[in-house]
């Protein structure tokens, strides 16, 4: 065997190694994100166990849609700072923009909250699409506040109608909407 060949061999050899390197590099970095994953989404379990937001989420969904008949519901929410630890509407607003962004940017991989908790997302913004849409109408700056709340319920009821069919979807999202005062729609201009 010449030196050639001995050469060959090993630049064969050396990059075999360089690709099995690689691809074991690759593995262990999609165990790590996994695992990345995993501490982000038990964070936010723990989050959603918080007596406060619980408190929250309940009051949005059954004190909310009933309050929203009162003109002076809408007057105290509109002079309520976004960032008030009382107003039950921003509290979850504010825990959902939370868990849009993270999974908007690939920081969690929101399927599994989709599978856990989308009927309670719809139910959500259902009521809450109509207090954001107000928010931005009234908005001089523009701004589209708690967009990534609205990717978050958005992006789990497309996830709902591939895992259950549009008709369920249907069917939830009626109910939900139900709920709401009829004169109240979040396309309406109010005010």
């Amino acid at each position: 065997m010449g030196w050639e060949a001995v050469t060959a061999v090993s630049t064969a050899a050396g990059t075999l190694v360089i690709l099995i390197t690689v691809i074991i590099a690759v593995h262990q970095l999609r165990q790590l994100r996994r695992a990345t994953q995993l501490d982000g989404m038990m964070r936010l379990f723990d989050e959603l166990d918080n007596p406060k937001l619980l408190k929250a989420i309940e009051h949005v969904r059954h004190i909310t849609p009933t309050r929203m008949r009162d003109e002076n519901y809408w007057v105290e929410l509109d002079t309520a700072h976004v960032q008030h630890e009382a107003v039950p509407e921003y509290i979850v607003l504010r825990w959902l923009e939370k868990v849009g962004t993270l999974a908007k940017h690939g920081l969690i991989d929101p399927t599994t909250l989709y599978a856990l908790n989308m009927p309670d997302y719809l139910a959500l913004w259902v009521v809450l699409s109509v207090v954001v849409e107000r928010m931005r109408r009234r908005s001089r700056a523009g701004f589209k506040a708690f967009d990534n709340a609205e990717y978050l319920c958005t992006e789990s009821e497309r996830w709902a109608e591939c895992a259950w069919g549009r008709e369920v979807l249907n069917r939830l999202k009626d109910g939900y909407r139900s709920q709401i005062p009829h004169s109240i729609d979040a396309r309406q201009d109010l005010r």
